[in-house]
C-alpha cells in the first residue's frame, strides 16, 4: 500500500533548493593535480571542499569531516576507492554519505561495481566542470530523498 504520510518533494525541487546550499565535499584523488583542479573548480560552484591525494588518510578525513558526499577515484596505490567505500559502508556514521566515482577506468566492467560499493553516480575523466557539480548535487538530492 502507498504510505501518504511520506514527504513527496520531488527529486527536482530538491536539487534546486541544494543549489542555494553550501554542501560539504570531500574529493580524493591520488592524483595531487586533479584533487587541487577538483577543489578549485568545486569551490567556484559554491562547494565547501577539501581534498586528499593520499587514499591512505581519506576514510579518517571522511570520518571527521563527514560531508555531505565524496568524490572518489577508482584506481589509486595501495587503497582504492571501492576499498574506501567498503570502509564507508562497514561504519554507521559515514554509510549513508553518497559517493560520485570520478574516474579515468573505463566503464564497461566498473560501472556494476561502482554501483554495489555505494557509488550514486559514475562520472568518467576528463569531466566537465558544471557536469561534476551538477552530479553533486544530484547525488546528495536522492540520498536525502531516499
Amino acid at each position: 500500500m502507498f504510505d501518504s504520510s511520506w514527504d513527496t518533494q520531488p527529486v527536482g525541487a530538491v536539487a534546486e533548493e541544494l543549489e542555494r546550499e553550501e554542501l560539504r565535499v570531500v574529493a580524493i584523488d591520488d592524483e595531487p593535480g586533479v584533487t587541487l583542479a577538483i577543489v578549485d573548480l568545486m569551490t567556484d560552484f559554491g562547494f565547501e571542499i577539501v581534498g586528499e591525494s593520499d587514499p591512505r588518510k581519506a576514510f579518517a578525513l571522511i570520518k571527521r569531516l563527514m560531508p555531505d558526499v565524496v568524490i572518489l577515484d577508482i584506481m589509486m596505490p595501495l587503497v582504492d576507492g571501492y576499498e574506501i567505500a567498503r570502509q564507508m559502508s562497514d561504519d554507521p556514521s559515514t554509510s549513508a554519505i553518497p559517493i560520485v566515482y570520478l574516474t579515468a577506468k573505463g566503464i564497461k566492467n566498473d560501472l556494476c561495481r561502482s554501483f554495489m560499493s555505494g557509488g550514486i553516480l559514475y562520472l568518467k575523466k576528463p569531466f566537465l566542470a558544471e557536469e561534476l557539480a551538477d552530479s553533486l548535487r544530484i547525488a546528495v538530492s536522492l540520498a536525502r530523498t531516499t
